[in-house]
């Protein structure tokens, strides 16, 4: 879509979605057979629009658990996957994805005009939002073929190097540590200061 009126990201934040400024795309993915381990999906799909990112802007394109894709620590595009279940299985997974392409900084509201941008401000170009598209799925097919038939641990490697918070000291509700890297369940893993290692499956950072 060029527009949405009722853009959604995680915890049900509105996402901005302007006209003619991003790219709000949602891929629909039916799985065969049961899908034990949902956790990991989001944050390779982070990956994956990661990579189509770089590829399309020549630069380098972080990643920040669990799903925000960032250029210099700003973020440039995020990523919300809803599953359906049917007889106890997952019939069907939605995954939302919304892209800052052609925006300028004052197209940004005031309250995340300091920790967002876009493709355009990043490559000094208008990049036609086909192309971004194109990039995006073949990304995601690569990515998506990875997790299911061999599983997220494949890709923890290739995350952790993406990510641009490794060694940063963050807090999860009361726990305060330092990030290690993320689980092969797609969790984050944080070393606290009095040195137990703990597993963060959900929430903020």
């Amino acid at each position: 879509a060029g527009e949405q009126t009722r853009g959604r990201g995680r915890r049900g934040r509105q996402w901005e979605s302007p006209p003619r400024l991003g790219l709000y795309m949602s891929v629909l993915l039916c799985p065969r057979g049961n899908v034990s381990d949902l956790g990991s999906l989001s944050p390779a799909t982070g990956l994956a629009v990661r990579d189509a990112l770089a590829e399309v802007c020549g630069v380098p394109v972080g990643l920040k658990w669990p799903n925000d894709v960032r250029v210099s620590k700003q973020k440039i595009a995020g990523v919300l996957t809803v599953a359906e279940a049917a007889g106890g299985e997952v019939s069907r997974i939605v995954v939302g994805i919304g892209v800052n392409v052609l925006q300028r900084r004052d197209d940004f509201p005031s309250s995340i005009r300091e920790d967002a941008t876009s493709i355009r401000l990043v490559t000094g170009a208008e990049i036609d939002t086909g192309c971004v598209i194109a990039s995006l799925l073949a990304s995601l097919e690569r990515t998506w073929d990875r997790v299911f038939s061999e599983n997220f641990g494949s890709l923890v490697a290739e995350w952790n190097r993406a990510c641009d918070h490794i060694g940063a000291e963050v807090t999860h509700g009361d726990e305060v540590g330092r990030v290690t890297g993320i689980h092969h369940s797609g969790g984050l893993q944080l070393e606290t200061i009095d040195g137990r290692e703990v597993l963060i499956s959900s929430g903020e950072i």
